[in-house]
């Protein structure tokens, strides 16, 4: 699966987790970007570290779930990633272990 979707890619990974579909993906690459802070702010800079802090927070959720059932075999964050299904983890079209 290739993710390059502009800061939607810590919700589509949490779907594929939630959705149990996580252990069927061998390989994951995916663009990270860091996301805009929508709330109110008392200025630009107070509204960059916001959406510093959110960005990261999105980001090391994101490698916890990948964490799970995948290892990362190279990136940079902010760039590029790429994560390879752990051996075990693999499952069938069927839901079934292999």
């Amino acid at each position: 699966v290739h993710v390059n979707c502009e800061g939607c890619e810590y919700d589509v990974v949490e779907g594929l987790r939630v959705a149990g579909l996580l252990p069927r993906v061998q390989q994951l690459q995916i663009a990270t970007h860091l996301l805009d802070f929508l709330g109110p702010s008392a200025s630009f800079q107070e509204a960059v570290e916001l959406s510093l802090q959110v960005s990261i927070k999105r980001y090391c959720e994101m490698h916890e779930i990948l964490a799970q059932t995948h290892e990362r075999v190279w990136g940079l964050p902010w760039v590029w990633e790429r994560w390879t299904l752990r051996r075990g983890n693999a499952r069938s079209g069927r839901g079934h272990e292999r």
